[in-house]
């Protein structure tokens, strides 16, 4: 997970729901966002990215294909954010 795309081709490779949000977690881990195609139909990758991540958190809208593939230690998963490119956006939401 050291690759992230930019918002504009992360929204338009989403139409084929390639494309999630991540972020880390403040007790440890990743989180990803997975939006809903209903979502998907009002909202930029981003705007969810926004309305999702908590308030200050640094996001990536990232390729599915970037994830483990195997998810049996999904919560030992870690983001190095040291290794990423410019953050795609800020959370705004309240925890």
């Amino acid at each position: 997970m050291n690759s992230a795309n930019s918002a504009n081709s992360a929204n338009s490779a989403n139409s084929a729901n390639n494309t999630v949000i991540i972020y880390k977690k403040e007790s440890g881990g990743v989180a990803i966002v997975t939006p809903s195609e209903d979502a998907l139909a009002s909202l930029t990758m981003l705007q969810i990215g926004q309305i999702s991540v908590p308030r200050g958190a640094p996001f990536w809208i990232v390729d599915c294909s970037l994830l483990p593939t195997d998810q049996t230690y999904r919560d030992a998963w870690e983001l190095d954010i040291a290794t990423l490119p410019v953050a795609d956006g800020y959370g705004e939401a309240d925890d």
